[in-house]
């Protein structure tokens, strides 16, 4: 009888501090394994941040080459014009934008569904646009800011919500 309750002892100790032991290496790798995922967060959100500047600064080179290849004043250009600059530099389309009354208004674009939009509703796109047409820095820390441009996060479309693009203001 003494013999069984030793074993018994033994068996139990052995049992806990084997239990124990398990517990503990589960916790150190689940706390490594969240570590990991942590660090491919953090580095996605920089892979996404890093690509979204790099989109804004081609759209800031298409938005000076549009200004270069365009008539000064935006009623003498044509949306055929426009179409065909926006085929020309791989960009889905080109919007001029201009100051009406209190609101800032798609004036001339290559999608008609762009013309007359109002942006007054539109947050701090409409500030970021009202501070590009007075030629002030802009304000917003969304996006990317650069000499006379900004172009803000990839958003769904105002004029179509089943278009996500990245879109840039010169």
């Amino acid at each position: 009888m003494l013999v069984l309750c030793i074993l018994l002892a033994n068996n139990t100790l052995h049992y806990i501090r084997s239990k124990n032991r398990l517990i503990e290496f589960n916790q150190k790798e689940i706390t490594l394994v969240t570590e990991e995922i942590a660090y491919e967060v953090e580095n996605s959100k920089n892979s996404a941040a890093y690509m979204e500047d790099r989109m804004a600064q081609e759209l800031r080179t298409a938005s000076i080459a549009i200004q270069q290849s365009l008539p000064a004043d935006y009623h003498d250009i044509s949306k055929d014009q426009l179409k065909q600059l926006a085929k020309k530099l791989m960009i889905s389309h080109i919007t001029l934008l201009a100051p009406v009354g209190d609101d800032i208004i798609g004036v001339k674009s290559s999608d008609p569904k762009e013309i007359n939009m109002s942006t007054k509703e539109w947050g701090y796109w409409y500030t970021s646009f009202q501070e590009l047409l007075s030629q002030q820095p802009i304000t917003t820390k969304k996006g990317l800011t650069l000499p006379h441009f900004w172009s803000g996060p990839i958003e769904i479309a105002f004029s179509n919500p089943n278009h996500i693009d990245k879109w840039g203001y010169y």
